[in-house]
């Protein structure tokens, strides 16, 4: 931090300024309720912490530069591009002194002597088109996690066929036209699973194939279940689970999944 903030010094005159930005590199670090100090590094995903970074590795950029370098970085992310593998050695063990001149050192994990094309940098990638044009494209991983943070939110197709689905396990699940998250608020939500195939259809067939009585048997049965209940079960058919009935003439979804489970279990038991 004091080699940080001499740098700071060099273009802020506020010493206000200054004291803010020592207080909160200064700050603790709570690791499961438990408050610990810090002496060194700044608070990852801040808002302060690409431009210290900035700061910090302007001697860095500079240095690469007189060298005559190509290079892009981004906070403490970089890329330097060589020639040869030998070249790229020799800059590496040049980096590895440099930074040790400001107390840091390289995360020997995540850094590699090897070709620009495959490696990933700040979501992205580089690939060799025709005649050898080097083109820049959005990396898998980016990708995957692009999808994954979509999924979580909205609903997709696989989503939606677990909702059309007859398998016990994905029986009555997925309502959601559009924000998948509701289901999950709810407690409707199921992902499809690799050893489940989806069976699709209905539980009970329609015995006919009037699109008028395939588009509202469902609100006839309820209007029936309604007429026929007692007055103190009626709200129950409009607000309780598919299935319900007050009775327990009728299975619900949960009790069929349940059902299905513990046979299941027997037979993986077995």
């Amino acid at each position: 931090h004091d080699i940080l903030m001499s740098r700071l010094k060099r273009h802020i005159a506020d010493a206000a300024v200054l004291r803010l930005i020592r207080a909160y590199l200064d700050a603790g670090i709570m690791d499961q309720g438990v408050v610990q100090e810090r002496t060194q590094g700044t608070p990852q995903g801040g808002p302060l912490s690409p431009l210290l970074a900035n700061v910090l590795l302007d001697d860095v950029d500079r240095e690469l530069e007189r060298r005559g370098l190509r290079f892009e970085r981004y906070a403490d992310d970089c890329n330097i591009y060589v020639r040869s593998h030998q070249a790229g050695r020799r800059v590496l063990a040049g980096l590895r002194k440099l930074y040790g001149s400001l107390k840091l050192s390289i995360n020997e994990a995540k850094s590699a002597v090897a070709s620009a094309f495959g490696r990933k940098f700040l979501g992205y990638e580089l690939w060799a088109g025709r005649g050898g044009e080097v083109k820049r494209a959005v990396a898998d991983r980016a990708i995957r996690t692009f999808k994954d943070r979509v999924e979580a939110v909205m609903n997709t197709p696989s989503h939606h066929r677990v909702h059309h689905a007859t398998n016990p396990m994905y029986l009555d699940r997925n309502y959601a036209g559009v924000f998948i998250v509701w289901d999950k608020l709810f407690g409707t939500f199921q992902p499809e699973q690799d050893g489940e195939r989806i069976h699709y259809g209905i539980v009970k067939q329609l015995g006919s194939f009037n699109l008028l009585w395939v588009a509202f048997h469902e609100w006839i049965g309820i209007a029936r279940d309604l007429w026929s209940a007692p007055w103190g079960s009626k709200l129950g058919y409009l607000w309780r689970q598919p299935g319900w009935t007050h009775d327990g003439s009728r299975d619900t979804s949960d009790m069929i999944r349940t059902r299905w489970l513990e046979q299941r279990e027997a037979q993986l038991a077995e």
